[in-house]
């Protein structure tokens, strides 16, 4: 899966993915018996990718040979990974045996590659199916290819009824089609929506829903915006910002992206096409094909532009000819006869092929040209048309001469004249060093190391004598430097008002090499101006935007404050051994002392960097990623999205991260479990996860195993995320005490009046956008209670909860023990169970509730302490019941709530009353 690689702009992605394990899998092949028993080993001479497809080879008694093509995802894989590897065979071996190409399940995509492939191919093809393989049960697969890949705008803009929305979405195509025109992009409509792409990636989206404008643009993070007439000029002015950022990239225009971009009126003028298309299929992450267009005679031509033609690419590219034989009524609409509207030619662009991909084109059924994509600096971009032939010798000479460089011995630079000259010159510095030294007294040694350190470049014309002299010289200055260090200097004034200030010694030498940088550098820098003239390490991660915010946070540690600062030298510290000289000082000097030995320097720690919170599109996982953000605090972004579009963050957002960036993941499944999977496995060590949902066992073992157990924060069955954030948490305020408050339906009237009614509707409100909402929940993240308070004054009251109306509609059971009321409440779905128990107690003044939604064997006991005589304990009340009741497991949690499941609840409905009847017995373990 390239597309979710960080070196998506450029580099070699495809070595980056992960292999996949051949003897594992051959081993389940012969469990299910799949292939014959004929000694399939995997074969080290394909040229197929590791990480793409499993290709082994065996051989009969009768020397029949057979080879298996695996691949344990996608069947195109493996059916790319056959024709591949029977074209190598048949060059090189001339092989009429038989080549299987095996996978789990065959997509509709898989087996419309397998309709282009040819039917006389010089070996036999079998494809093979094996469900029981799949590691996940997935349903059938619906056919989603029915309708053009391909339509006008004009056509969705005439399925409007309103006149205003009409000429409003009009408005705004327009505005996308200059935007295209100005910066070199393309202009497609599909399905409901016109998409904008740039320098082959899809920027925009203008789709419609509801019968209003909606669009939706990808920049540094994906965002999402109701068009109305008011904003549609504001929209269109940040979406050219971004389209500008994104073409000013380096990486974007000196990568495949950027070389498909200029490329692609060079391909259209050597494969002489008319009516050419850019990009012109929608609804795709990314671009496959790079254009289509017509011959002279009518045939059309779909044509890509790659850095590396490899397996997977040209596999992609071969998917995406199926969905223009559908569109190509309407991009060859206002062209001029003859069209023939039949299955393209393909004409592929590249800087370099891969052997395995070359072969691979062999066995399709279409035509190809290739064209050799060059790059001079003075004639600029040049495209040649070269045979498979060609392109497979070239790659041979490039391998060929790259091993060659690689084994060519380095030239020295210098000959013999310039080497004499340098050691004479070397000479006459160190003598002029050594006569500078015997006239400076404190410089002696500098002068004398330094000639020491010169001479090391000597040649062997050097006389011996005078090594020979420069040593015993050096010698004999060594023995007198303690000699001249002043025992006044060891200790320093008791009366000085200076503020003490760290020293480090260089390598060679204590205060001689000081002075000798002072006299140097016109003095020392102050300590003050060094650490004002340039940025420490982690400087950026410290200025967090969100953390001035923090009033309320308690302060980092120390051992998080140092992380910013750079990690100190392993030099000798004046100040460190201060103390040590000055004991040394009442001893005689010339007798020999040893120094003592510098103390360990500790290694800083690692600085901290700013994370990523990703939260489900719910009330609950949004103010879980709340709490997170705030214990967090150097904050990159917070972004929603829904379950399914979960991937959408991996593909749009990931790739524009900087690297080993914390990765915080809240309230999702690993769902579509194979995607999912496979995408995390690439930011190894950066991700947590926390949720709460019911998985299957075996995706819950294949994400510990990818991101870490320790990194897997799974609360199942607990209904919230909030207990699995809280449980890492470090740092609590007041102000987060509060959140949980509000989150847990403990919130006083008072609070909930000033702020609280308002942010529990607008989290509800947030959870219907997509994108990053840092700026939407900003109030929440500084967590100013006066501010909210003013806020919340300034705009309308929001409309009554849903859960006030039902409360005020149902009647509930109550139960009465030592003084204490609790109300039992079932609530229906869309119910929110913490707010109904809350709105139940003040409508009874009960100060208990035990809640649970209809149907569910997952109960909440909270209440308000304000309103009981004392202070109670949730979670001793919880652990209480698990001793007591053997079917009752408890759920840790640290949100005032006791959270506990019944097991059976529904083939004993009396276990309730049990355990309603164990908490009115249990007063003294609810009071604290």
């Amino acid at each position: 899966m390239r597309r979710f690689s960080r070196k998506r702009r450029g580099g070699n992605r495809e070595s980056q993915e992960r292999q996949i394990d051949a003897e594992h899998w051959l081993g389940r092949l012969r469990e299910v018996d799949a292939i014959p028993d004929l000694g399939f080993a995997a074969w080290a001479g394909s040229d197929v990718p590791p990480h793409l497809a499993v290709v082994a080879r065996g051989t009969g008694e009768e020397g029949a040979s057979k080879v298996v093509c695996f691949a344990p995802t996608e069947a195109g894989d493996a059916l790319i990974a056959a024709l591949a590897t029977g074209a190598k065979l048949v060059e090189e071996e001339s092989f009429a045996g038989e080549v299987m190409a095996i996978a789990p399940n065959w997509s509709i995509q898989a087996r419309r590659r397998l309709g282009l492939v040819k039917a006389d191919l010089p070996y036999t093809l079998k494809t093979l199916s094996l469900p029981e393989l799949g590691e996940i049960r997935e349903g059938v697969e619906s056919e989603s290819d029915l309708e053009p890949a391909a339509i006008a705008a004009s056509t969705l803009a005439s399925s409007l009824v309103d006149p205003g929305q009409r000429a409003l979405f009009t408005r705004a195509v327009q505005g996308l089609q200059g935007l295209s025109a100005k910066h070199g992009g393309a202009i497609r409509s599909f399905g409901q929506q016109v998409e904008l792409i740039v320098a082959a990636r899809r920027v925009a989206e203008l789709r419609l829903e509801a019968e209003q404008p909606v669009m939706t643009t990808w920049g540094q993070q994906k965002s999402t915006v109701r068009i109305t007439a008011q904003n549609v000029a504001g929209a269109l002015d940040d979406l050219e910002g971004q389209v500008r950022r994104r073409l000013n990239d380096r990486k974007i225009r000196e990568g495949e992206e950027g070389l498909r971009a200029r490329a692609l009126p060079l391909l259209i003028a050597t494969a002489q096409l008319r009516d050419a298309v850019a990009w012109p299929l929608g609804g795709s992450d990314e671009e496959t094909v790079d254009l289509v267009g017509l011959r002279k005679d009518g045939t059309p031509v779909a044509g890509a532009i790659r850095k590396e033609l490899t397996l997977a690419s040209l596999g992609g590219f071969m998917d995406g000819l199926q969905k223009l034989r559908l569109a190509q009524n309407h991009l060859f609409a206002g062209a001029e006869a003859p069209v023939q509207l039949r299955r393209p030619d393909l004409v592929i662009a590249a800087e370099t092929f891969a052997p395995s991909a070359l072969k691979a084109m062999a066995g399709f059924a279409a035509q190809s040209e290739l064209l050799q994509v060059a790059e001079d600096k003075e004639k600029g971009l040049n495209l040649s048309s070269i045979g498979i032939e060609e392109a497979a010798r070239s790659i041979q000479d490039k391998r060929e001469e790259q091993a060659r460089s690689s084994r060519r011995p380095r030239k020295r630079p210098s000959g013999s004249q310039t080497e004499a000259a340098d050691a004479e010159k070397t000479v006459a510095e160190a003598t002029d060093e050594g006569t500078e030294s015997n006239t400076q007294g404190g410089d002696r040694g500098r002068g004398r190391r330094r000639s020491r350190r010169r001479g090391r470049g000597r040649s062997d014309d050097t006389p011996a004598s005078e090594d020979s002299s420069e040593k015993t010289q050096a010698q004999g200055e060594e023995k007198r430097s303690f000699d001249e260090i002043s025992l006044f200097e060891l200790g320093e004034p008791e009366e000085s008002t200076e503020p003490k200030r760290k020293r480090s010694r260089g390598r060679r030498g204590g205060r001689d090499s000081a002075k000798a940088s002072e006299s140097e550098g016109g003095g020392a820098k102050p300590e003050s101006d060094k650490s004002s003239g340039g940025e420490a390490p982690g400087a950026e991660e410290s200025g967090d935007l969100i953390a001035e915010g923090f009033d309320e946070l308690a302060d980092l540690p120390p051992s998080l404050e140092e992380a910013g600062r750079p990690a100190l030298a392993a030099y000798e510290d004046d100040d460190a051994s201060e103390s040590a000289e000055a004991e040394e000082s009442d001893k005689p000097a010339g007798l020999g002392l040893s120094k003592p030995a510098p103390p360990p320097v500790e290694e800083a720690p690692k600085p901290r960097r700013r994370a990523v919170i990703v939260a489900a599109a719910d009330r609950d996982s949004i103010s879980a990623a709340i709490l997170l953000a705030r214990d967090v605090r150097l904050l990159e972004g917070i972004w929603i999205y829904p379950q399914s579009e979960l991937m959408h963050f991996f593909r749009e957002v990931t790739t524009d991260l900087k690297e080993d960036v914390p990765i915080h993941l809240v309230g999702f499944s690993p769902s579509p479990a194979g995607e999912v999977l496979q995408a995390v496995s690439l930011y190894p060590g950066q991700i947590n996860w926390y949720d709460h949902h019911e998985w299957p066992p075996e995706d819950l073992f294949a994400l510990e195993k990818s991101i870490g157990e320790e990194s897997l924060h799974y609360m199942r069955g607990a209904g919230s995320s909030v207990p699995a954030v809280l449980a890492t948490s470090t740092r609590r305020s007041r102000f987060s005490d509060k959140l949980v408050d509000l989150i847990a339906g403990r919130f006083t009237q008072h609070d909930y009046e000033r702020w609280g009614r308002l942010w529990w509707w607008r989290l509800g409100q947030i959870a219907g956008q997509s994108g990053d909402v840092r700026r939407d929940i900003e109030g929440l993240l500084a967590g100013r209670p006066s501010d909210l308070a003013r806020e919340a004054g300034r705009v309308d009251a929001p409309p009554i909860p849903d859960e006030v109306q039902w409360v005020s509609t149902r009647d509930f059971r109550l139960v009465h023990f030592a003084g204490y009321v609790m109300v039992v409440v079932e609530a229906e779905v869309g119910i929110d169970p913490h707010l109904a128990g809350r709105i139940a107690r003040e409508r009874y003044d009960a100060q208990l509730s035990i809640t649970r939604h209809e149907g569910g064997s997952l109960f909440l006991v909270t209440g308000d302490d304000h309103t009981a005589k004392r202070a109670l304990d949730y979670a001793g009340l919880a652990q209480h019941l698990a001793e007591k009741l053997a079917w009752v497991n408890t759920l840790e949690s640290q949100d005032h709530v006791a959270r506990f499941v019944i097991d059976g609840l529904e083939e004993n409905p009396e276990r309730l009353e049990e355990v309603i009847t164990e908490i009115a017995m249990g007063r003294s373990t609810l009071e604290r």
